[in-house]
């Protein structure tokens, strides 16, 4: 849940929308056009308690409609550039994932996974994003394009492959898509 109200929390501030903590497990949401205040909750009981309180969750209309509106963003849009936090260079590329099952499920995750410019697996940027996605912006010049997509295409994609089949959700005839949904290159 601390995940969707960042996503929630950041995508709102990315467009012209206000999201604010309003006490323990309650926020508002406000239209930036409409200026039409939604009250939210990560916790089912309240939202049931309280008529005028909905449960934020992944199938929420405003989740559903930040997640439809940064999924279409173009490729060539997706990167930022920052200053590394920790002293190494490299990208971190974030992966949405869905993979169908024996029975029909479907399984959606977001995958990062982080690689230095020699395309050696940087773990830690991978289990906290947060630390590139937060990083001062960088104005320096990094890797050139056909750099990064001789590492995406030579790293990374059988990075995600591997992973995948590391996971269980690659397996047999059942399929999975990706969509690469963000891109954060670190310059030290």
């Amino acid at each position: 849940m601390g995940a969707l109200v960042s996503f929630v929390s950041d995508a709102a501030s990315a467009e012209t929308d206000t999201f604010t903590n309003r006490g323990d497990k309650l926020f508002a949401w406000i239209d930036g056009n409409t200026k039409i205040e939604t009250l939210l909750t990560t916790d089912r009981d309240f939202s049931l308690q309280k008529e005028k309180v909905q449960l934020l969750g992944l199938d929420h209309p405003i989740v559903t409609s930040y997640l439809r509106l940064f999924r279409d963003i173009p490729p060539e849009q997706l990167g930022v550039r920052v200053q590394s936090p920790d002293g190494h260079s490299g990208v971190l590329a974030v992966w949405a994932v869905e993979a169908r099952g024996d029975k029909g499920q479907v399984k959606r995750i977001i995958l990062p996974l982080a690689v230095d410019t020699e395309g050696k697996r940087l773990v830690p940027w991978e289990r906290n994003p947060e630390t590139l996605w937060h990083a001062q912006p960088s104005s320096q010049n990094g890797a050139t394009s056909e750099a990064m997509e001789s590492l995406l295409r030579e790293k990374l994609e059988p990075m995600l492959q591997r992973e995948l089949e590391h996971r269980g959700l690659a397996k047999g005839s059942h399929g999975f898509e990706t969509k690469l949904i963000g891109w954060v290159e670190a310059i030290s």
